[in-house]
């Protein structure tokens, strides 16, 4: 029932985008009437196609692994939180564009449009730190001592997400301010980096002692902080004016959500065939 009724409420809506409008010119030199994405850059409809489909891979991969492991007391409920936000990062980067108008005279932000964007902009930090405790409470199966994060612990890690992309948007801050040049900026991105040094670190130690699922995780880290920098690199080419820098940062962008997506899936299929071989 919730996945038809997510289905009907996103999924539909997404890949309904104005295709009737969508037609080749008189000369069928020249497609008119597509989505005017960022400034009129036409790759708009891969960049959220692409957006959407880590989202479907986050949310399946974290249904399969809850159902997999929602009696295991260590390791994978962070895994499933990281994931989760990364899909919402994913999420954010290309709906925000259906809450956007671009008219002659500029641009215009409709209701949501700012909220979701702050949801991808304030998500890598969260899906690594996620991450990163998921590979110490794998360590802490084959040592005494230690505890999992709970599951009150992790909701509310959840909720700050949303609580800080709301507070943002109704804060009034100018989405352009939140870039690498920025102090807000800065802080976000120095901090998913140095989350994932020590993510990366811990998971190749664990893969190398006790379990090659811990090279996914590391991968994860490396590709989720590559898009997290990337998006921040998009609205910093803006502020620059750099529309080489920008367009190409979209590409990067849709090229990091696919292999996202990828490593997501491939550790879930992992996770199950070890699981059935055991």
């Amino acid at each position: 029932m919730i996945l038809t009724l997510f289905f009907l409420l996103v999924i539909v809506p997404v890949f309904s985008l104005n295709y009737k409008d969508i037609r080749f010119r008189d000369d069928n030199l020249v497609i008119i009437n597509q989505l005017e994405g960022h400034h009129g850059l036409m790759e708009m409809y891969v960049h959220i196609y692409s957006s959407v489909f880590l989202f479907i891979a986050c949310i399946i991969s974290v249904l399969i692994l809850y159902e997999q492991f929602k009696d295991s007391s260590f390791t994978w409920r962070p895994i499933m939180a990281g994931i989760f936000v990364t899909g919402m990062i994913g999420f954010g980067d290309g709906i925000d564009h259906l809450f956007a108008v671009y008219v002659s005279s500029g641009f215009i932000a409709l209701a949501g449009h700012n909220f979701f964007h702050f949801i991808h902009e304030f998500g890598g930090p969260i899906a690594i730190f996620f991450f990163y405790r998921g590979t110490k409470e794998y360590s802490m199966q084959f040592k005494e001592g230690g505890s999992p994060m709970s599951k009150t612990v992790i909701i509310a890690l959840l909720s700050v997400l949303p609580l800080m992309a709301l507070l943002a948007t109704v804060s009034s801050i100018n989405i352009l301010e939140v870039n690498i040049a920025s102090t807000t900026g800065f802080i976000v991105t120095v901090a998913t980096l140095v989350l994932a040094v020590f993510t990366i670190r811990e998971s190749l130690r664990q893969w190398k002692v006790q379990s090659f699922l811990m090279g996914y995780i590391s991968l994860l880290a490396v590709f989720v902080s590559l898009l997290f920098v990337t998006i921040l690199v998009s609205m910093n080419s803006y502020v620059m004016g750099n529309a080489y820098l920008y367009a190409l940062s979209y590409s990067l962008k849709d090229i990091f959500h696919v292999v996202t997506a990828a490593l997501i899936i491939m550790f879930t299929i992992s996770m199950h065939i070890m699981l059935s071989n055991n």
